[in-house]
């Protein structure tokens, strides 16, 4: 398991900089695996002022990737498939 998993019993966002550690992979590695619904997908998220983005991964979804992350795909290639 990932010596960051402490940071995912949060609940919440979590940024690209932490899921790049969580997945040891770079930026462009991960916004591929999400392409290829191989990794959690980020959310857009407005700032209370609505006037900037934030895009964050979920942090329920991360700890679900980070415990089996081969059972994580498949469970989202079931719901593609329904």
């Amino acid at each position: 398991m990932s010596d960051f998993s402490f940071n995912l019993e949060d609940e919440g966002y979590a940024g690209f900089p932490e899921a790049e550690k969580i997945a040891n992979r770079s930026k462009p590695t991960i916004w591929r695996w999400c392409n290829e619904s191989l990794f959690p997908s980020p959310h857009r998220l407005k700032s209370p002022s609505g006037k900037s983005v934030f895009l964050g991964f979920r942090r329920s979804e991360l700890r679900e990737w980070v415990r089996d992350p081969a059972a994580w795909v498949e469970k989202q290639r079931g719901k593609a498939a329904a």
